[in-house]
């Protein structure tokens, strides 16, 4: 069952495990994480290594079988920060490989009762790849998830997307 968790002032608790996959709260700042070393270990030997673009969030789903998992508004340290277009899991050359991992966590956790965590979840991967005019399989993979889940697709992402195709294409 659910534990009642007071926390100290300046932290919250998070809602749900679900949270972990909830764009507006914003849970991966450039500090990252820090967590108890018990309940770390315990959660990482459940985390899956075949995601591992998408890790830092299953391991957040996972630490909610240890407890009650409470955030910090501001990050404690900054410590790395990647420069605008660098090198980190989420840059465009890694678009594809992070979509489908977060996309297995989508069809491995989803849960109705958290319906518009995951649908911001995965309409945010729509707007990402619709900004960058994709094609192909990876995009047809986010558009089947959201229809399988009876999300629309905004008509704005769709016509972004094939603005950034056409212009790619043809130079225009």
């Amino acid at each position: 069952g659910e534990r009642a968790v007071s926390p100290p002032s300046g932290w919250s608790v998070l809602p749900s495990a679900h949270a972990a996959f909830d764009p507006e709260l914003s849970i991966f700042s450039p500090s990252g994480q820090v967590v108890r070393r018990d309940a770390g270990l315990a959660a990482g030997r459940r985390c899956d290594l075949s995601i591992a673009q998408a890790e830092d969030r299953h391991f957040v789903f996972e630490l909610f079988g240890e407890g009650p998992v409470l955030t910090l508004a501001e990050p404690t340290a900054r410590y790395l920060v990647h420069a605008k277009g660098g090198a980190n899991m989420t840059s465009s050359a890694r678009l594809d490989g992070h979509v489908r991992d977060v996309l297995a966590l989508c069809r491995r956790h989803y849960d109705a009762s958290a319906d518009g965590v995951w649908q911001r979840f995965v309409m945010d991967y729509v707007y990402r790849y619709a900004r960058t005019g994709t094609d192909g399989r990876v995009w047809r993979e986010l558009t089947d998830e959201a229809g399988r889940r009876g999300w629309a697709i905004p008509a704005g992402y769709r016509l972004k997307r094939w603005r950034r195709i056409v212009k790619r294409r043809f130079g225009l």
